[in-house]
């Protein structure tokens, strides 16, 4: 590593260690925030049973559609300008100084967005009638519309808290308070007598709570912040704006995808069949979210490091967070293989055969959570124009896959259409983020959680087939219990022999 004239290697090696040290104390906290977060999962997962219970696929379809159609609205109205101040308040200029991005960026997007949520509460409801043979849905569309609004504000105040390494905005807020409000909700407006709109109106009202939710932790990121005077409702720094603008591009192309496995199951199939694979894919986006939830955190770091072009730093960084997300992936992934089949059938009827296509998404989200994390650092490198070209390629594969797979395969193959796209996203990010960095950014503590999820994995397998004879009770218990017993006692033994914590020596 090239050092400035007049300093000294040795003290640029102490100052890359205690980035290192601060890096991986940042994301062990975000690790322990991630697991009290889970609390909050396990209680949505039960209030979202009962949800769909109560209101039955075909009105869970209809919500669905919509809710996918506001969450790329949601993208537009931002301008990219999210994910551009998480990287923009980690630069230099901004140190001291965010207020000048922040105050124009919360401004421009609050007008965008109010904008937008008349004219799709105007203009929609015919549309969604249309599809749904239901005037009722028109009326879900243009209450759901005017949450667009708290949507995009939230998830500006969360990003720059994220910035500023404040975890909490999203495990506590958006996962917690935001989703919990929703089911809650939902749940209660049911039982008020308001069927025809309550999964709508549970919608804005959590939306709202977590603007409420994000506003708190964003005043408290940045209370030494200082509010200049000289700064403009309407003047976006310019190297904000140079680097948010291809990545409003990719965000907008990165929601659709997102969402395109449903706009595409909605084009080939019914309500009914819509709901039940957008509940498929709540399951499923519980190992899904666990990598998802480390991104705004690595993208924070790795701006940093994109400055410095610290390879130590980058691979103990990389080599933390993917330990930290497959430890909590690979317990996840297990309890679903063990139990799918029990979890499904108490959403209601018509969702017992259901089980396969959660498991196949949830095979791939375990790679992707594995592999993705090279997308944030291409991204965190100033590469947002490879973000946007990955987007773009993982739509085309998606756009061609669903409309051969799910004519055959029904949910099963919408749900491998979607983990095929993403394997090639994560082939494409990982060649890049090579070629960017000149390192695969991985470290030999990772190899050890490895052999330990793979030693667990095998005797899984082994106590399933062993313990069939005693009833499928016996097995699918007995293997997980296994698994636990194996992976709890290596990550412990691994903690405490040291061969996790990440080296900051040569």
């Amino acid at each position: 590593m090239e050092h400035q004239a007049g300093a000294r290697p040795d003290d640029a090696d102490d100052h890359s260690d205690d980035e290192i040290r601060r890096d991986s104390r940042d994301l062990q906290r975000g690790f322990v925030i991630n697991l009290f977060g889970y609390l909050f999962k396990i209680a949505y997962a039960g209030l979202l049973v009962a949800t769909i219970r109560l209101y039955g696929p075909e009105r869970f379809g209809v919500f669905s559609v919509v809710q996918a159609a506001l969450y790329l609205a949601v993208r537009t109205c931002s301008f990219g300008f999210e994910k551009g101040i998480l990287w923009w308040v980690n630069q230099p200029e901004a140190k001291g100084r965010a207020w000048r991005g922040l105050r124009p960026v919360i401004t421009l997007s609050w007008i965008a967005s109010s904008l937008v949520a008349v004219g799709l509460a105007l203009a929609g409801g015919p549309l969604i009638s249309e599809w749904a043979g239901s005037e009722t849905a028109a009326a879900e569309l243009r209450w759901m519309a005017f949450g667009l609004v708290p949507m995009t504000l939230m998830d500006i105040l969360i990003h720059a808290s994220l910035g500023k390494r404040r975890l909490e905005a999203q495990v506590l807020v958006r996962e917690g308070l935001a989703s919990l409000t929703l089911v809650l909700a939902a749940v209660v407006y049911y039982y008020m007598g308001l069927e025809a709109q309550g999964l709508a109106l549970a919608f804005v009202t959590s939306y709202l709570a977590g603007l409420a939710g994000a506003l708190w932790v964003f005043t408290r990121a940045y209370k030494d912040e200082p509010r200049s005077a000289g700064t403009h409702p309407f003047a976006v720094p310019p190297k904000l704006v140079r680097y948010a603008t291809p990545m409003w591009l990719s965000e907008v192309s990165t929601s659709l995808l997102l969402r395109m496995d449903v706009y595409l199951l909605a084009a080939l199939s019914d309500p009914k069949t819509v709901g039940i694979y957008s509940a498929c894919v709540q399951l499923g986006n519980s190992i899904r979210q666990v990598r998802r939830s480390f991104d705004p955190m690595v993208l924070a770091i790795v701006a940093e490091i994109g400055v410095s072009k610290d390879r130590r730093r980058l691979a103990a960084g990389l080599s933390q967070a993917t330990v930290l997300v497959m430890a909590i992936q690979g317990l996840i992934f297990a309890f679903m293989v063990a139990f799918a089949d029990w979890l499904m059938p108490l959403l209601g009827e018509g969702f017992e055969g259901s089980a396969m296509a959660v498991l196949i998404l949830c095979s791939f989200w375990v790679l992707d959570g594995i592999f993705g994390l090279h997308g944030i650092i291409v991204a965190g490198y100033g590469r947002t124009e490879l973000s946007l070209l990955n987007v773009l390629v993982t739509i085309g594969a998606l756009a061609t896959m669903m409309p051969i797979l799910v004519p055959q395969y029904g949910l099963e193959g919408a749900a491998l259409a979607v983990g095929l796209a993403y394997l090639v996203r994560n082939a494409l990010q990982v060649a890049e983020s090579r070629l960017i960095t000149g390192t695969w950014g991985y470290t030999r503590e990772v190899l050890w959680l490895v052999v330990i999820a793979g030693a667990a994995a095998i005797v899984m397998g082994l106590s399933w087939l062993g313990l069939l004879p005693l009833g499928d009770v016996a097995a699918r218990v007995g293997a997980f219990l296994a698994f636990l017993m194996v992976a709890v006692p290596g990550a412990w033994w691994l903690h405490r022999s040291g061969k996790l914590h990440l080296s900051t020596k040569r």
